[in-house]
């Protein structure tokens, strides 16, 4: 290479350097960031009484909505806080980021120890209880209501003795399935809801079946015996879990049909693939079929055998929701939070006060790299067009929640999300949190709970995230919360009036033909309802019923328009796909780089990069009218020093990325360029800050010229100081 050629590749070295360092910026939001806004979007410091269910609606006692902006929290070595300063900081930070619930999980782990101390000794420990106690103080003292997951891990069955675990990879869930069957834990699991309940919390004077401010309940977490029969063709059942099994579905077979006799002339005999000579419920030697042998066997022994199971699930929930309403428990209680196909979901709507359902847009798939632990990430938009019979990846892609969602969406039921997450490493994070919102508000959905705040058993003051999960190390989601919450709780993206019903079956023999058709996979469609339901109207499920006529949505070609007209998702072509919302107080624009101008009614954005654009009136008045307007525009983050490489195909997914090294602090936020503007009144008493992560104020400049009707048009630059956030002032006429 000559002098000339090295000088001028080093001379583009150093610009693209300078390029990359512009493209990103540090922003690492502060643990105990208490005051990040000079306005207060915090929810208001007030107990309203016990949450009830109206509908598919929760309601205070007062009659008023319910709706929920929460985040989860997970026990650990540092969680709950030890110090009680930490405990104030890290619930004011919440609060003033719009949260107003918590749902804490892993209650029952070994780092927190209470269970493991009350199963030795009958007794729930106050010591230990301190610090949950007293955060929970903290809590309501801002406001914020909680739930408590008693029933999540599985591991309580390491210390029972004698219990047969299945043959799950994961440490974690080695007794799922097994506690829904096995009468000493079921027990157990009792008597744990009753004593924890019954515990009394020493700050606020009450017990947590009392407490108010303690929202709802969920029976069990992420578990049905419809899961272990069909995952991977009961491969995670063991020999020691199908004994029992068997030995429990001939009981059931002995009661429902008390002869030989009676059982054949329902099963049919060998030739029928039903009850063989060698079977007899007399002596208890009737096959229990696994689920690779379903399809051969008899249609009314392959119905008995989904039954069974449905019973299993019933049992264990009524059992559990009983012990948990002796303790005094008043609040709503879901089933599980899972999807597991048709049968469980009719056993969640009937036992259940609402269904409590976990989705992710992109949940980051558990590698090893070098001996230690690390994600990879699929990282696609799911802003592209919808089909399902294409590839997993693209279903995954697209709308595999929403899948989910419209599936659990059961007719007179409201539908909680007590979990979910757009995988921050993702270079599409931005996409999750804002289709999500606009979505659940369309449909009327009382809360949304992003999973979980922090790294996984890590520190909640660690400065970056260790995995993609952890939200308060995402400052995309981060800066999103305050704008996305306040939409959300004050109902500023309008429900829709008009519901649509898809229907499972026709009668009670066409619905158990569709829980064995079905299994456990996510309901792909219905015959009355198609994918673009969800974004046009509400959605709902009946069980059985006559098939509905209504429930197919049109829309103009790539494209869903809401009913309310606020809501409009181009989805086709998918290099210009985008969301638009467009309701009165709030607008958000999610979609490609280079955007021409796109009108959100009342104020105009332009994007030079993929990204996200919300903005709301902090004045409760239309945009068009506000003369105090929060704006936000995020697109992508990492940690610095982050190492990343492409994966060409990981299973069903192609250009996957793996995280070599997580990296360190700071965070570096994704700068977002573009142009916006809006009409105002005149060019008096106009401020344009950006405000930046340690709550000052920089001025933006702007400019003002008029439209061809003569109007005044304020335009100004997004990305031109280190912040996501820009606070307009403004005087209007009225």
């Amino acid at each position: 290479m000559s002098k000339q050629h090295a000088l001028i590749a080093f001379i583009a070295t150093i610009f693209s350097s300078i390029s990359l360092a512009n493209d990103f910026y540090p922003f690492t939001i502060p643990w105990d960031h208490v005051d990040p806004f000079p306005f207060d979007l915090s929810v208001p410091a007030q107990s309203r009484g016990q949450v009830q269910v109206d509908g598919e609606q929760f309601v205070y006692e007062d009659g008023q909505r319910a709706r929920f902006w929460g985040v989860g929290i997970g026990s650990s070595s540092y969680f709950p806080p030890k110090n009680k300063k930490d405990a104030k900081a890290l619930v004011n930070k919440l609060s003033k980021y719009g949260f107003n619930f918590v749902r804490f999980t892993g209650l029952e782990i070994k780092k927190f120890n209470v269970y493991q101390h009350w199963y030795k000794t009958g007794v729930i420990n106050a010591e230990l209880m301190d610090g949950l106690d007293y955060f929970i103080f903290e809590l309501k003292q801002a406001g914020i209501a909680y739930s408590l997951t008693l029933n999540e891990s599985s591991n309580k069955g390491n210390l029972i003795e004698g219990l047969n675990k299945n043959l799950h990879k994961s440490k974690w869930k080695k007794y799922k399935f097994v506690q829904l069957f096995d009468p000493r834990m079921r027990d157990i699991v009792k008597a744990w809801h009753i004593d924890f309940l019954s515990h009394a919390n020493k700050y606020t004077g009450l017990s947590y079946a009392e407490d108010p401010d303690h929202i709802y309940m969920t029976v069990v977490g992420e578990d049905s015996i419809f899961k272990g029969y069909y995952e991977k063709d009961s491969e995670e059942l063991s020999k020691a879990n199908i004994r029992t099994l068997e030995k429990m579905f001939n009981a059931y077979l002995l009661k429902k049909y008390q002869t030989d006799e009676a059982l054949k002339a329902s099963w049919g005999g060998v030739l029928s693939s039903g009850l063989s000579l060698s079977e007899s419920l007399s002596s208890g030697t009737v096959e229990f079929s696994l689920a690779d042998q379903i399809d051969g066997i008899s249609k009314n022994k392959a119905k008995d055998i989904a039954q069974f199971l449905y019973e299993i699930d019933l049992n264990y929930v009524k059992e559990i929701k009983s012990a948990i309403r002796s303790a005094g428990f008043k609040g709503p209680l879901a089933m599980t939070n899972g999807w597991y196909g048709w049968g469980n979901m009719r056993i969640n709507a009937e036992e259940g006060d609402f269904i409590d359902m976990h989705g992710y847009f992109e949940h980051p798939i558990r590698s090893n790299y070098r001996g230690e632990y690390t994600e990879l990430i699929t990282n696609k938009s799911h802003l592209s067009k919808p089909d399902a019979k294409k590839s997993i990846e693209r279903r995954r892609a697209f709308g595999r929640n929403f899948y989910k969602f419209y599936g659990s969406a059961i007719e007179g039921k409201p539908l909680f999300l007590s979990e979910w997450n757009h995988g921050g490493w993702s270079e599409y994070t931005y996409e999750g949190p804002v289709i999500l919102t606009a979505y659940a508000a369309l449909q009327g959905f009382p809360g949304m709970v992003i999973h979980t705040l922090t790294s996984h058993g890590k520190d909640f003051k660690k400065e970056f995230g260790e995995r993609s999960l952890a939200a308060s190390n995402n400052p995309v989601f981060m800066s999103l919360s305050p704008s996305l919450s306040q939409a959300y709780r004050l109902g500023y993206i309008s429900e829709s009036k008009t519901t649509n019903i898809g229907t499972v079956a026709v009668d009670e023999n066409d619905f158990w033909k569709q829980v064995l058709q079905q299994k456990i996979k996510v309901p792909a469609t219905l015959p009355d309802m198609d994918f673009g339901t969800n974004f046009v109207a509400k959605a709902r499920i009946r069980f059985i019923g006559e098939k509905q006529k209504n429930g197919v949505i049109t829309t103009a070609k790539g494209r869903y328009l809401s009913d309310t007209k606020e809501i409009d998702w181009q989805y086709s072509p998918s290099k210009e796909a985008r969301l638009e919302v467009k309701a009165e107080k709030f607008k958000a624009l999610i979609g490609p780089a280079k955007t021409k101008e796109v009108d959100l009614e009342g104020i105009k954005v332009q994007l030079d990069e993929h990204a996200a654009i919300t903005v709301i009136a902090l004045d409760d008045r239309p945009i068009a009218d506000s003369e105090s307007i929060f704006i936000t525009s995020v697109s992508s983050y990492k940690n610095s020093s982050q190492q990343r490489d492409l994966l060409s195909r990981h299973g069903a997914y192609r250009d996957v990325i793996r995280i070599t090294d997580v990296g360190q602090a700071p965070v570096m936020l994704k700068r977002v360029s573009g142009r916006v503007s809006l009409q105002v009144d005149n060019g008096n008493d106009i401020k344009i800050d950006a405000i930046m992560l340690d709550g000052a104020l920089k001025p933006l400049t702007y400019t003002l010229s008029s439209d061809k009707t003569g109007s005044n048009i304020l335009e100004f630059d997004l990305g031109k100081e280190d912040s996501p956030w820009i606070w307009v002032q403004l005087t209007r006429s009225f």
